[in-house]
């Protein structure tokens, strides 16, 4: 699942506009963030 950046902020932050999985919690949500996204830093 892809979430706003604006959600997960405190998960991306500090990885710039690079592109970044995240997985976190035990439900291995995936966190991707594209730096030609909307939504990126």
């Amino acid at each position: 699942m892809v979430y706003n950046a604006r959600v997960t902020w405190f998960l991306i932050d500090g990885l710039g506009s690079q592109p970044a999985q995240v997985k976190v919690l035990d439900d291995e949500i995936r966190v991707e963030c594209l730096e030609n996204s909307e939504f990126a830093p």
